[in-house]
């Protein structure tokens, strides 16, 4: 595995989940322990219902999921035991909810109704420096 992959998963609806250390030494034998999990949601008319070229002109061809775990001053010989708990942590609370059969619209849905809001809120700012 590469670029600090430390494991990767395949989910019951097709979609595939990687995980990374991308933990930093802060001083001494102290570490910042970061485990970040991206899953890429490609945006295809077989998972919408919805018109895709809308979806795509906003958003892309896909989308990612990301969520970072950290813990901060973790000592050099507790680094490995901590991200491992990440890890079996991240694996226990969300692999099921993220391998659900509607995970991928919901999400999709909701980052397009994110990203028409930033582009909305955009306009009335540039509005009121017109």
């Amino acid at each position: 595995m590469d670029d600090g992959i430390v494991k990767e998963l395949d989910l019951e609806n097709n979609l595939h989940v990687r995980i990374y250390d991308r933990s930093k030494k802060l001083i001494g034998d102290r570490y910042q322990v970061i485990m970040q999990a991206e899953m890429d949601i490609p945006i295809t008319q077989a998972i919408l219902e919805k018109d895709v070229r809308k979806l795509k002109n906003i958003l892309g061809d896909r989308v990612t999921f990301k969520q970072t775990r950290e813990k901060t001053f973790i000592d050099e010989g507790e680094k490995e035991k901590v991200l491992n708990n990440m890890i079996d942590s991240f694996i226990n609370d969300m692999i099921p909810y993220l391998s659900r059969p509607d995970f991928p619209v919901r999400f999709i849905n909701k980052q397009y109704q994110d990203q028409e809001k930033r582009i909305r809120l955009k306009q009335l700012q540039s509005e009121q420096t017109d």
